[in-house]
């Protein structure tokens, strides 16, 4: 059966947690995820291996689910492949194990089961493969079948331990991770790098061809464009982007120095990181948000003040779904003829690259060897560079090094500093932007006017860091 999600997130829902001699008490359970058999029917055992990941584990459910629902989206495919060759979990045999494993990299589905274009990277695939044996060894505890999973069981894979980390700075620790002969390997495809400013001009130049509908047309071009321009300036994450409120933007727009703070999904517990980010920039979204998002959450009686989401969807007036930027990414990839891999998170590498630059500059370590020194002396400066990436590894940093070095070597032979060369580009972006509300139909009165407050805010911004600078 194709085109039924399997996954169903609960709302105001509560469990027993325990009864005591006064009755029963119960827990909040709102946002734990629910998963279905293609049929309809529940799948107990994946449900209840959410849930004790959520109760037991404290994993986050802040968006849309958080981690359980990530989970929730890659044991779906193993339902799905069990309903479809009519076996249970507790009958799968090695050789069923190894061949849906094989699929992982050979086929991609969208949520619906449906068939999409294209391969996983091997790190998807081995972390889905990864996902399928948590659930296989919970379901043989739960059952209490011992033989159900393990080095010699009938699917034959087995946890081991494997050192990580002891190298440039990285403290050394030792995890469980798990073997089997078909798992995928990190390195079997190809994995994401940042995006090339090409590819971002192509994917922004096919905006108006991803809009076909009439209705919010104006608005729904503007939004994205912002989107765009923001994943390019902030690294966010989808989920964290969609969680912006205009009060975000606002209280970032009253700094001296505009720190926009943001809510990091990658985090257990609820978390916030800040973002240093142009005036000019915010004064962009405060100025959607004046004469473009206000149409739409009035239509739907939405609007909630700057309380409200900064990003809403022009047919419910709620809040945006990460998964609706996901499917524009695709749109927008189409339309502009990319063939090569575009997706929202490698604008994270390219913000991360240009955030250890000016990190480098800050603490003058202009080559990756005397940054990564530095770091290994200073567990102040790890937590400086953690934090402003909102990474939660310090391996996941080295492979952006190389790159943050090469841009410095390039800055320093026209002696210019990396604060400088982002303002003189979101100067470019605004006079762009401009140009396209322009053409897009906006009046050439209220287009200059947002230019204008817009590069007023980049040459205050400039003159702070002349004066910081000689200071």
């Amino acid at each position: 059966m194709k085109g039924k999600q399997l996954i169903v997130r609960l709302h105001d829902f509560e469990y027993l947690d325990r009864v005591e001699d006064d009755g029963g008490k119960f827990k909040d359970a709102k946002g734990i995820t629910q998963l279905t058999w293609p049929d309809g029917r529940l799948c107990f055992e994946a449900t209840a291996y959410l849930h004790a990941l959520t109760i037991e584990r404290h994993a986050s459910t802040q968006i849309r689910g958080g981690t359980p629902r990530t989970k929730a989206f890659h044991l779906s495919h193993l339902i799905r492949l069990c309903y479809q060759n009519k076996t249970d979990f507790v009958d799968l045999t090695d050789e069923m194990v190894s061949r849906f494993m094989q699929s992982l990299i050979e086929h991609t589905q969208r949520g619906d089961g449906s068939a999409k274009n294209g391969r996983r990277n091997g790190t998807t695939a081995h972390t889905i493969g990864c996902d399928w044996l948590d659930l296989l060894e919970f379901v043989g505890s739960l059952h209490g079948i011992a033989g159900l999973i393990g080095r010699n069981g009938v699917i034959r894979a087995q946890k081991v331990s494997k050192d990580y980390g002891g190298e440039h700075g990285v403290p050394k620790r030792t995890m469980l991770v798990w073997e089997h002969s078909a798992l995928p390997t990190r390195d079997e495809y190809k994995t994401r790098r940042a995006m090339s400013f090409e590819v971002l001009n192509k994917l922004t130049a096919a905006v108006p061809k991803c809009i076909k509908s009439e209705k919010f047309a104006m608005f729904r071009k503007r939004q994205l464009r912002l989107i765009l321009r923001l994943l390019r300036v902030t690294g966010l994450r989808r989920a964290e982007l969609c969680m912006l409120r205009i009060s975000d933007i606002e209280a970032a727009m009253s700094k001296k120095v505009a720190v926009l703070t943001v809510a990091s999904v990658k985090k257990r517990r609820h978390t916030t990181r800040d973002i240093e980010i142009d005036h000019g920039e915010l004064n962009e979204v405060l100025q959607f948000v004046k004469y473009f998002r206000k149409d739409v959450v009035e239509a739907y009686g939405k609007d909630e003040g700057g309380d409200g989401w900064l990003f809403v969807s022009s047919t419910t007036g709620e809040r945006l779904s990460d998964n609706t930027i996901t499917q524009w990414m695709g749109a927008l990839r189409h339309e502009a003829g990319v063939e090569e891999q575009a997706c929202a998170h490698m604008f994270r590498h390219l913000f991360a690259v240009e955030r250890l630059c000016r990190l480098m500059e800050k603490h003058h370590k202009m080559t990756r060897s005397s940054f990564q020194e530095a770091m290994l002396g200073s567990r102040a400066l790890k937590l400086e560079v953690m934090k402003e990436l909102g990474h939660a590894s310090e391996k996941s940093l080295e492979i952006y090094l190389n790159d943050a070095e090469a841009m410095l070597a390039e800055l320093q032979k026209i002696k210019k500093s990396v604060r400088a060369d982002l303002l003189d580009e979101s100067l470019r972006s605004c006079e762009q932007q401009h140009q396209m509300r322009v053409a897009e139909g906006v009046p050439l009165v209220v287009s200059l006017s947002i230019f204008h407050e817009s590069a007023m805010c980049i040459q205050r911004d400039a003159d702070n860091l002349r004066s910081s600078s000689s200071g």
